[in-house]
């Protein structure tokens, strides 16, 4: 999603929870209008021996860890379902989504989009988000 400069959106009425929670994140702008709930992982192999199922648990939990600091998230967010059992869906409020990094822009991305902005109308990147500023200042953030 990110190559491609998709954004997620959770529209009213609906719910992101489990796989798509991960999924979620993956957009360049992150908005969340119905409900967003986050767990544990869980893909172990239900036959697998104890050794096998924590190393299969530590793998999972480095893979969730890596992915969150690739989409620039909080690492917070990767502790805070791992904490959660997945049975205990922890639905996040729009405060914790924000600080977490759950909802948003992406901080490269954005920055990809204010110099290509910037070019399109020929001034410095520091004169179009001053623009952009006064912009929200004037007529609202919208």
């Amino acid at each position: 999603m990110r190559e491609k400069g998709i954004a997620t959106i959770v529209m009213p009425g609906a719910s992101c929870i489990s796989a798509c929670a991960v999924a979620f994140l993956g957009g360049v702008s992150r908005t969340v209008n119905g409900v967003y709930g986050i767990h544990r992982p869980y893909t172990i192999d239900p036959s697998a021996g104890p050794r096998d199922s924590l190393d299969q648990y530590n793998s999972m939990i480095r893979m969730l860890n890596s992915y969150m600091l690739e989409m620039r998230i909080s690492p917070d967010l990767a502790e805070q379902m791992v904490k959660t059992s997945p049975e205990n869906v922890r639905f996040l409020t729009p405060s914790e989504m924000s600080s977490l990094g759950v909802t948003g822009k992406d901080p490269v991305w954005e920055d990809i989009l204010i110099t290509k902005n910037a070019r399109k109308y020929g001034i410095s990147r520091q004169e179009y988000i001053s623009r952009r500023a006064a912009t929200a200042n004037l007529c609202g953030k919208g």
